[in-house]
C-alpha cells in the first residue's frame, strides 16, 4: 500500500470522526475516547488489517523504544497484522495545545518509524482540535 493510499484512508477516517463525533472534541473528552472512535473508522478503511488502541506488546514482550525515556510504550493507534512483522501505521494523538506535549508525541512517532524492530512503515502525529479544523499536514507524517 503506497503513501498516497494510506494518507487518503487516514484522512477519510478523520473526516468521519469529525463528522460523526465532533461532540467528543467539543466536550474535551479524554484522548482515549477519541482515539477509540478514530480506530473504529480506521478499521473500516483498512479491513484487511488489525487496528488496535494502546497496543503495548511485540511478540509477547512489552513494547519499548531504545531512545525513549520510559521502560515501555503504547501507541495510541496502530494498524498492523497481529503476530507478524507487518506494521503499517502508528498514530499518536494529542488533544492539548501544550507545545511540550506536542514535541514529545511527535518524537515518539519519529522513533516508532525509525526503530528497526518495530519498523512501522508510516507514522502520524495527529493534533485534534475542538473546533473540528483538524488537517493532516505533510510535517505530521513520518
Amino acid at each position: 500500500m503506497n503513501d498516497r493510499m494510506v494518507r487518503e484512508k487516514v484522512q477519510n477516517a478523520i473526516d468521519t470522526l469529525i463528522e460523526r463525533d465532533a461532540y467528543l472534541l467539543e466536550m474535551d473528552a479524554h484522548e482515549v475516547a477519541v482515539s477509540h472512535k478514530l480506530a473504529e473508522y480506521l478499521q473500516q478503511e483498512f479491513p484487511e488489517w488489525n487496528v488496535d488502541c494502546e497496543f503495548n506488546k511485540y511478540y509477547g514482550e512489552t513494547k519499548t523504544l531504545d531512545e525513549y525515556d520510559s521502560d515501555w510504550v503504547r501507541p495510541d493507534i496502530i494498524v498492523h497484522k497481529r503476530g507478524t512483522d507487518e506494521d503499517l501505521l502508528v498514530i499518536e494523538i494529542k488533544l492539548t495545545t501544550s507545545d511540550d506535549d506536542i514535541c514529545c508525541e511527535k518524537k515518539k512517532v519519529e522513533l516508532y518509524t525509525e526503530d528497526e524492530e518495530l519498523d512501522y512503515r508510516h507514522g502520524l502525529f495527529l493534533h485534534l482540535q475542538s473546533d473540528g479544523e483538524t488537517d493532516v499536514e505533510e510535517t505530521d507524517w513520518y
